[in-house]
């Protein structure tokens, strides 16, 4: 027998999920989401009739959704149709409201990129207005990001089917880590070192250098309290040390042993000191991945595609983030 669920029954789950610290409500209440409204692509309705067209903020919520719970497009349409919580979030109120998951895979192709970084700089804004300043140092580094079947050898004999060719990603690359091959992208952050928020983000083929990549994510010392930029042995450079100076920023990047030499005894403690705060980054990853050994993989194809799946995850990573640095300070952080 079907069970109905009845306005009054509903109204008391959801009451009694928010007196269980349901986190989107917590969201829902600290970040005022109309503020993204405006950059958010829109449809005119159809001049033959229909449904009208679908609020583009149902369906970034939707999308922040998917991204805080690490979930398919169609697992998101099921979550959504189950899940009260995933439903008075993204202000849903009737299950026939619910969107397939064609619908929010046809709105983050119309975002795009550039939609994307209006909404990650948005809520940058919003994060600084609520007193979570960058006036701390700024901690970059880079992960792998693994992604599906690499190009075929250009002289290989057999041609690709069609849908082998529209799996293929021509525009990943190839990369070693600690003797192992990947094949994917690599994603570039900057982390503040005081809050622990994503203040920067860029994705590239996995071939690039790390160090190549620094002058895109660090930000000018704009009044910060601290100057410095932590990173790894590999951004180290002539080039680096120039753009940080002009930026008035401090490289503090960890000392590499040259050959035939060993580091001295303060290059050793700097070391020690700084892998300590650069570590902090490794938490960013490591929610992202959801803790799974072999790092982030994606399943979309094309550098354009793979940056907007992953700018989306430093929106929900710093939302999630605002979350909890709202519930430490009020003293809840279960």
């Amino acid at each position: 027998m079907a069970i109905q669920l009845g306005i009054l029954d509903r109204l008391e789950s959801l009451d009694k999920l928010t007196r269980l610290g349901d986190p989107l409500a917590t969201l829902a209440k600290i970040v005022p989401f109309t503020l993204f409204r405006e950059d958010l692509p829109t449809r005119e309705p159809s001049p033959k009739g229909g449904r009208p067209p679908i609020d583009g903020l149902l369906l970034l919520k939707l999308l922040v959704i998917q991204h805080l719970y690490r979930l398919s497009d169609e697992q998101l349409e099921y979550q959504t149709l189950d899940r009260l919580s995933f439903q008075r979030f993204a202000g849903i109120h009737r299950i026939r409201d619910v969107p397939d998951f064609t619908t929010v895979w046809r709105f983050r192709e119309r975002l795009g990129e550039d939609g994307v970084r209006k909404v990650f700089a948005k809520l940058e804004s919003y994060i600084m207005v609520a007193g979570y300043k960058a006036v701390g140092g700024q901690i970059v580094d880079a992960t792998i990001v693994q992604t599906g079947k690499p190009r075929r050898d250009p002289d290989e004999s057999t041609v690709p089917t069609v849908q082998e060719a529209a799996h293929q990603d021509d525009d990943a690359a190839f990369t070693m880590k600690r003797g192992k091959s990947y094949y994917g992208y690599k994603l570039h952050v900057n982390v503040d070192e005081a809050h622990g928020f994503v203040r920067g983000a860029e994705v590239t083929p996995a071939n690039t250098h790390d160090g190549h990549v620094l002058d895109a994510v660090v930000n000018e010392a704009d009044g910060r309290r601290s100057t410095a930029v932590y990173a790894a042995a590999a951004y180290p450079s002539a080039d680096n040390t120039q753009m940080l100076a002009q930026k008035d920023l401090k490289p503090k990047f960890a000392h590499k042993r040259k050959p035939g030499r060993q580091l001295t005894k303060r290059q050793k403690e700097q070391n020690r000191r700084w892998s300590g705060v650069r570590a902090r980054v490794e938490h960013v990853f490591a929610h992202q991945n959801g803790h799974k050994p072999g790092g982030r993989w994606v399943r979309v194809v094309g550098l354009v595609r793979v940056t907007v799946k992953l700018l989306l995850d430093q929106v929900a990573y710093n939302l999630n983030r605002l979350s909890f640095v709202y519930r430490r300070a009020q003293g809840s952080c279960a």
